[in-house]
């Protein structure tokens, strides 16, 4: 991978609970599955492309346990994550999150207009790290895909960017009311 280019993975849906991310070459990267039984969403398992192409499958990289009356749960790289505690609320109505990364640095997710979301450093540079921008449908501007951008300087944890990204957004869809139902 070529450090100095920003890795853009287009959504095939626009539930991101339900959807694939593909690469600049159209090929699979990671693939978002969650269940639905009885009408109710059960956890979220986040994949990953293992392999290279065309031996490719897919190996489970995360899973996000949803809880209603205690904190949700991320389990990624071994570890379980209660959300409450890595992904904390800050700003005025607890929309964005900061965390702190496997590399020590601390980085914070912001939501912009329009379901704009922007990862960056929580610190005084707020280096960009990535950038979300959701589906259009072609109504008033062009039509395009939703896209999660990731710039070079986010690129050594690209994985963990899906992941929380995954979990925020069908978090601000839930609360919005526009979360699909069942596929």
């Amino acid at each position: 991978m070529d450090s100095d280019t920003i890795k853009i993975f287009t959504f095939t849906n626009t539930d991101p609970i339900r959807t694939i991310l593909l690469d600049e070459h159209d090929f699979p990267v990671y693939r978002i599955e969650t269940p639905y039984s009885f009408g109710l969403r059960k956890d979220t398992t986040v994949y990953r492309r293992a392999g290279t192409y065309p031996d490719t499958h897919f190996e489970e990289m995360a899973r996000i346990h949803r809880h209603h009356f205690h904190q949700s749960e991320i389990v990624y790289g071994g570890k379980i994550l209660r959300v409450g505690d890595y992904l904390r609320k800050i700003g005025v109505i607890g929309q964005n999150r900061k965390s702190i990364a496997p590399d020590g640095k601390q980085y914070k997710w912001v939501l912009q207009m329009r379901g704009q979301k922007v990862l960056i450093t929580n610190d005084f540079n707020e280096t960009f790290i990535a950038s979300f921008k959701e589906a259009n449908f072609g109504i008033r501007k062009p039509k395009h895909a939703g896209c999660l951008q990731i710039f070079p300087s986010g690129q050594h944890m690209m994985d963990l960017i899906v992941v929380t990204f995954v979990y925020l957004e069908e978090k601000r869809k839930h609360n919005n009311g526009s979360a699909g139902g069942p596929a």
